[in-house]
Protein backbone atom coordinates (compact mmCIF):
# COMPACT_ATOMS: atom_id res chain seq x y z
CA UNK A 1 0.00 0.00 0.00
CA UNK A 2 1.35 3.50 -0.80
CA UNK A 3 1.38 6.19 1.24
CA UNK A 4 0.28 9.12 -0.08
CA UNK A 5 0.87 13.09 1.71
CA UNK A 6 -2.14 15.33 0.91
CA UNK A 7 -2.00 19.03 1.72
CA UNK A 8 -5.42 20.65 2.12
CA UNK A 9 -6.20 24.83 2.63
CA UNK A 10 -8.38 25.84 5.48
CA UNK A 11 -9.45 29.22 6.55
CA UNK A 12 -6.80 29.28 9.63
CA UNK A 13 -3.91 27.27 8.23
CA UNK A 14 -3.11 24.55 5.90
CA UNK A 15 -3.54 20.74 6.93
CA UNK A 16 -0.99 17.79 5.79
CA UNK A 17 -2.41 14.72 6.11
CA UNK A 18 0.31 12.39 6.42
CA UNK A 19 -1.00 8.28 6.80
CA UNK A 20 1.12 5.99 8.94
CA UNK A 21 0.64 2.54 7.96
CA UNK A 22 -3.52 2.63 7.76
CA UNK A 23 -3.88 5.75 10.60
CA UNK A 24 -3.68 9.24 9.21
CA UNK A 25 -2.49 12.06 11.32
CA UNK A 26 -3.20 15.41 11.15
CA UNK A 27 -0.70 18.16 11.17
CA UNK A 28 -1.98 21.55 11.55
CA UNK A 29 0.29 24.30 10.00
CA UNK A 30 -0.17 27.48 11.04
CA UNK A 31 3.52 29.12 10.79
CA UNK A 32 3.39 28.51 6.84
CA UNK A 33 0.92 31.03 6.68
CA UNK A 34 3.37 33.88 7.95
CA UNK A 35 6.18 32.01 6.07
CA UNK A 36 5.00 32.00 3.16
CA UNK A 37 4.31 35.37 2.40
CA UNK A 38 7.87 36.05 3.85
CA UNK A 39 9.19 34.22 1.07
CA UNK A 40 7.23 36.54 -1.59
CA UNK A 41 8.21 39.43 -0.51
CA UNK A 42 11.26 38.50 -0.35
CA UNK A 43 11.74 37.36 -4.05
CA UNK A 44 10.16 40.40 -5.11
CA UNK A 45 12.73 42.53 -3.23
CA UNK A 46 15.41 40.64 -5.13
CA UNK A 47 14.11 41.69 -8.71
CA UNK A 48 15.60 44.64 -10.49
CA UNK A 49 12.91 47.50 -9.68
CA UNK A 50 12.69 49.38 -13.06
CA UNK A 51 12.77 52.60 -11.09
CA UNK A 52 12.48 55.82 -13.98
CA UNK A 53 14.90 58.36 -14.24
CA UNK A 54 14.61 61.90 -12.94
CA UNK A 55 12.79 63.90 -14.76
CA UNK A 56 14.60 66.90 -16.91
CA UNK A 57 14.87 70.77 -15.73
CA UNK A 58 13.51 72.40 -18.27
CA UNK A 59 16.16 74.40 -20.26
CA UNK A 60 16.12 78.54 -19.54
CA UNK A 61 15.28 80.17 -22.94
CA UNK A 62 18.93 81.71 -24.26
CA UNK A 63 19.23 84.90 -25.15
CA UNK A 64 19.22 85.67 -28.63
CA UNK A 65 22.87 87.02 -28.67
CA UNK A 66 25.02 85.36 -26.53
CA UNK A 67 26.84 86.93 -23.18
CA UNK A 68 27.96 89.27 -22.87
CA UNK A 69 27.07 91.55 -26.08
CA UNK A 70 23.75 94.03 -26.67
CA UNK A 71 20.81 93.24 -28.58
CA UNK A 72 19.09 96.41 -30.90
CA UNK A 73 15.62 96.16 -30.17
CA UNK A 74 14.46 99.29 -31.80
CA UNK A 75 15.52 101.18 -35.32
CA UNK A 76 13.67 104.58 -36.41
CA UNK A 77 14.69 104.97 -39.89
CA UNK A 78 11.70 105.74 -41.35
CA UNK A 79 10.70 109.47 -39.54
CA UNK A 80 7.03 110.79 -39.64
CA UNK A 81 6.45 114.03 -41.17
CA UNK A 82 5.47 116.90 -38.63
CA UNK A 83 5.24 117.52 -35.19
CA UNK A 84 5.44 113.92 -34.94
CA UNK A 85 8.84 113.16 -36.23
CA UNK A 86 10.35 114.74 -33.66
CA UNK A 87 11.38 111.57 -32.04
CA UNK A 88 14.38 113.20 -30.19
CA UNK A 89 12.47 115.80 -28.20
CA UNK A 90 14.43 119.11 -29.01
CA UNK A 91 11.49 121.15 -30.91
CA UNK A 92 12.22 120.22 -34.46
CA UNK A 93 11.63 117.28 -36.94
CA UNK A 94 14.30 116.48 -39.11
CA UNK A 95 14.19 113.22 -41.22
CA UNK A 96 18.36 112.88 -40.45
CA UNK A 97 19.20 113.75 -37.15
CA UNK A 98 15.53 112.20 -35.31
CA UNK A 99 16.86 108.61 -36.79
CA UNK A 100 17.72 106.41 -33.97
CA UNK A 101 18.97 103.08 -32.96
CA UNK A 102 18.45 101.17 -29.11
CA UNK A 103 20.37 98.46 -27.72
CA UNK A 104 19.55 96.65 -24.50
CA UNK A 105 21.30 94.24 -22.42
CA UNK A 106 19.39 90.66 -21.75
CA UNK A 107 21.58 89.21 -19.80
CA UNK A 108 22.18 89.07 -15.83
CA UNK A 109 25.64 91.02 -15.76
CA UNK A 110 27.02 94.47 -16.85
CA UNK A 111 28.21 94.96 -20.43
CA UNK A 112 31.23 97.50 -20.75
CA UNK A 113 29.76 98.92 -24.49
CA UNK A 114 33.60 100.46 -25.25
CA UNK A 115 34.29 99.63 -28.89
CA UNK A 116 30.96 98.24 -29.88
CA UNK A 117 30.39 99.65 -33.28
CA UNK A 118 26.93 100.37 -35.14
CA UNK A 119 27.32 101.08 -39.17
CA UNK A 120 24.88 101.17 -41.92
CA UNK A 121 25.14 98.98 -45.45
CA UNK A 122 27.77 101.27 -46.51
CA UNK A 123 30.93 99.38 -45.11
CA UNK A 124 33.55 101.20 -45.35
CA UNK A 125 32.34 103.26 -47.68
CA UNK A 126 32.12 107.18 -47.99
CA UNK A 127 29.31 108.26 -46.41
CA UNK A 128 28.91 105.35 -44.05
CA UNK A 129 26.96 106.08 -40.49
CA UNK A 130 28.86 104.86 -38.01
CA UNK A 131 29.02 105.19 -34.21
CA UNK A 132 32.05 103.42 -32.34
CA UNK A 133 31.01 103.37 -27.96
CA UNK A 134 32.88 105.08 -25.27
CA UNK A 135 33.34 103.36 -22.16
CA UNK A 136 30.13 102.69 -20.59
CA UNK A 137 28.66 100.69 -18.37
CA UNK A 138 24.95 99.13 -19.27
CA UNK A 139 23.23 97.11 -16.32
CA UNK A 140 20.69 94.11 -16.85
CA UNK A 141 17.56 95.46 -18.46
CA UNK A 142 18.94 98.56 -19.36
CA UNK A 143 18.90 100.60 -22.80
CA UNK A 144 20.75 102.77 -24.58
CA UNK A 145 19.47 105.05 -27.04
CA UNK A 146 21.66 106.53 -30.10
CA UNK A 147 20.31 109.08 -32.23
CA UNK A 148 21.78 110.81 -35.84
CA UNK A 149 22.06 114.16 -34.28
CA UNK A 150 22.11 115.94 -37.08
CA UNK A 151 21.49 119.62 -36.41
CA UNK A 152 20.33 118.24 -33.10
CA UNK A 153 20.01 120.22 -29.59
CA UNK A 154 20.00 118.54 -26.59
CA UNK A 155 18.20 118.82 -22.97
CA UNK A 156 19.50 116.48 -20.40
CA UNK A 157 22.61 114.61 -20.16
CA UNK A 158 23.75 113.16 -23.65
CA UNK A 159 26.67 111.54 -24.70
CA UNK A 160 28.98 111.04 -27.66
CA UNK A 161 31.72 108.95 -29.29
CA UNK A 162 34.21 110.45 -27.04
CA UNK A 163 32.19 110.18 -23.72
CA UNK A 164 29.18 108.60 -21.70
CA UNK A 165 26.95 110.75 -20.09
CA UNK A 166 27.18 110.55 -16.06
CA UNK A 167 23.42 109.09 -15.85
CA UNK A 168 20.16 108.47 -17.91
CA UNK A 169 17.61 110.64 -19.39
CA UNK A 170 14.78 111.12 -18.02
CA UNK A 171 13.32 112.35 -21.43
CA UNK A 172 13.84 108.71 -22.39
CA UNK A 173 12.70 107.41 -19.64
CA UNK A 174 15.84 106.87 -17.55
CA UNK A 175 17.85 105.25 -20.60
CA UNK A 176 21.79 107.01 -21.47
CA UNK A 177 21.22 108.47 -25.11
CA UNK A 178 24.16 109.08 -27.68
CA UNK A 179 24.45 111.58 -30.95
CA UNK A 180 26.14 110.37 -33.49
CA UNK A 181 26.49 113.64 -33.98
CA UNK A 182 26.37 113.48 -38.25
CA UNK A 183 27.61 116.85 -40.51
CA UNK A 184 25.92 116.02 -43.46
CA UNK A 185 22.29 114.84 -43.96
CA UNK A 186 23.39 112.02 -46.66
CA UNK A 187 25.02 109.98 -43.56
CA UNK A 188 21.32 108.64 -42.34
CA UNK A 189 19.56 105.21 -43.02
CA UNK A 190 17.76 104.90 -46.13
CA UNK A 191 13.89 104.01 -46.18
CA UNK A 192 13.77 102.08 -49.19
CA UNK A 193 17.21 99.71 -48.30
CA UNK A 194 19.68 99.66 -45.55
CA UNK A 195 20.51 97.92 -42.30
CA UNK A 196 22.06 98.15 -39.11
CA UNK A 197 24.84 95.78 -37.97
CA UNK A 198 26.35 96.02 -34.41
CA UNK A 199 29.72 94.71 -34.30
CA UNK A 200 32.27 93.42 -30.99
CA UNK A 201 35.10 95.30 -30.10
CA UNK A 202 37.38 92.65 -31.80
CA UNK A 203 35.41 93.51 -35.21
CA UNK A 204 33.01 90.57 -34.67
CA UNK A 205 29.68 91.07 -36.88
CA UNK A 206 27.03 90.20 -34.18
CA UNK A 207 23.54 91.54 -35.38
CA UNK A 208 21.96 92.94 -38.75
CA UNK A 209 18.86 94.14 -39.10
CA UNK A 210 17.95 94.69 -42.61
CA UNK A 211 14.86 96.41 -44.59
CA UNK A 212 13.75 97.16 -47.98
CA UNK A 213 15.58 96.47 -51.37
CA UNK A 214 19.69 95.93 -50.36
CA UNK A 215 22.52 96.39 -52.97
CA UNK A 216 25.24 95.69 -50.90
CA UNK A 217 26.29 92.12 -49.77
CA UNK A 218 26.25 92.13 -45.89
CA UNK A 219 28.53 90.26 -43.99
CA UNK A 220 27.89 86.81 -41.89
CA UNK A 221 26.36 87.68 -38.58
CA UNK A 222 26.01 85.87 -35.31
CA UNK A 223 21.58 86.94 -35.90
CA UNK A 224 20.45 88.38 -38.93
CA UNK A 225 17.00 89.45 -39.58
CA UNK A 226 14.59 91.40 -41.66
CA UNK A 227 12.66 94.05 -40.03
CA UNK A 228 8.89 94.77 -40.84
CA UNK A 229 7.97 97.26 -43.35
CA UNK A 230 6.62 100.59 -42.24
CA UNK A 231 6.01 103.72 -43.88
CA UNK A 232 6.66 106.23 -41.33
CA UNK A 233 7.57 104.82 -37.13
CA UNK A 234 10.13 102.56 -35.72
CA UNK A 235 10.41 98.80 -35.92
CA UNK A 236 10.80 97.43 -32.09
CA UNK A 237 11.22 94.10 -31.24
CA UNK A 238 8.31 92.61 -28.91
CA UNK A 239 10.02 91.20 -25.96
CA UNK A 240 13.96 90.26 -25.36
CA UNK A 241 13.10 86.61 -27.12
CA UNK A 242 10.58 88.31 -29.47
CA UNK A 243 10.18 89.29 -32.96
CA UNK A 244 10.24 92.58 -34.63
CA UNK A 245 7.02 94.46 -35.45
CA UNK A 246 5.97 97.73 -36.55
CA UNK A 247 5.48 99.93 -34.27
CA UNK A 248 1.91 100.92 -32.97
CA UNK A 249 0.45 104.53 -32.79
CA UNK A 250 1.24 105.50 -29.23
CA UNK A 251 -0.57 107.90 -26.89
CA UNK A 252 -0.42 111.72 -27.29
CA UNK A 253 -1.36 114.25 -29.48
CA UNK A 254 -0.13 113.61 -32.02
CA UNK A 255 0.67 110.18 -31.40
CA UNK A 256 4.85 108.78 -32.16
CA UNK A 257 5.22 105.23 -33.66
CA UNK A 258 8.58 105.12 -31.48
CA UNK A 259 10.00 104.80 -28.03
CA UNK A 260 13.24 105.63 -27.82
CA UNK A 261 14.34 103.79 -24.47
CA UNK A 262 11.43 102.47 -23.26
CA UNK A 263 11.77 98.71 -23.60
CA UNK A 264 8.90 96.95 -21.95
CA UNK A 265 11.23 94.69 -20.05
CA UNK A 266 14.16 97.62 -19.17
CA UNK A 267 11.10 99.57 -16.98
CA UNK A 268 12.25 98.33 -13.51
CA UNK A 269 15.75 98.72 -14.25
CA UNK A 270 15.04 102.41 -15.23
CA UNK A 271 13.31 102.53 -12.44
CA UNK A 272 15.65 101.89 -10.19
CA UNK A 273 17.95 104.59 -10.95
CA UNK A 274 20.91 104.58 -13.07
CA UNK A 275 24.36 105.19 -11.29
CA UNK A 276 27.16 106.95 -12.74
CA UNK A 277 30.32 105.62 -14.38
CA UNK A 278 32.56 107.76 -12.45
CA UNK A 279 33.74 105.12 -9.88
CA UNK A 280 32.20 106.81 -6.52
CA UNK A 281 31.44 104.84 -4.54
CA UNK A 282 27.63 105.18 -3.07
CA UNK A 283 27.81 107.49 -0.14
CA UNK A 284 27.81 105.75 3.80
CA UNK A 285 24.65 105.48 5.71
CA UNK A 286 24.12 108.11 7.97
CA UNK A 287 24.97 106.97 11.59
CA UNK A 288 21.77 107.28 13.94
CA UNK A 289 21.19 110.35 15.99
CA UNK A 290 21.37 110.09 19.58
CA UNK A 291 17.62 109.91 21.12
CA UNK A 292 17.86 113.05 23.84
CA UNK A 293 15.22 110.83 26.05
CA UNK A 294 18.29 108.52 26.79
CA UNK A 295 21.18 110.99 26.81
CA UNK A 296 22.87 110.98 30.34
CA UNK A 297 21.85 114.31 32.98
CA UNK A 298 24.79 117.03 33.08
CA UNK A 299 27.57 115.70 35.72
CA UNK A 300 27.06 111.98 35.29
CA UNK A 301 28.69 109.45 33.59
CA UNK A 302 27.00 107.07 31.39
CA UNK A 303 28.56 104.13 33.35
CA UNK A 304 29.61 104.88 36.79
CA UNK A 305 31.58 102.37 38.89
CA UNK A 306 31.33 99.18 40.17
CA UNK A 307 30.58 99.33 43.74
CA UNK A 308 29.04 103.00 43.66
Amino acid sequence: MTNHCCWYRQPEGLLLIWPFSRTAQLVRLRPMVYFLPALIVAASLAQPQNTPPPAEKPEASKPLLPAPHPLITEILYAVPSGDAGDANSDGTRSATGDEFIELYNPHDKPIDLKGYTITDKSLGKPGQLKFVFPRCKLLPGQCVVVFNGFESTWAGPVGDSTAAPKEGNKKFHGAKVFSMKTTNSRNALSNSGDCVCLSAPDGTVLHIIKWGKLDAKLPAAKLTEEAPSTDRGSVQRESAMGKLVAHPASGGTPAPRYSPGLFAESESAAAAGDPSDDGKEPEPTPAPKDDPAKKPEPGKDKKQPKGK
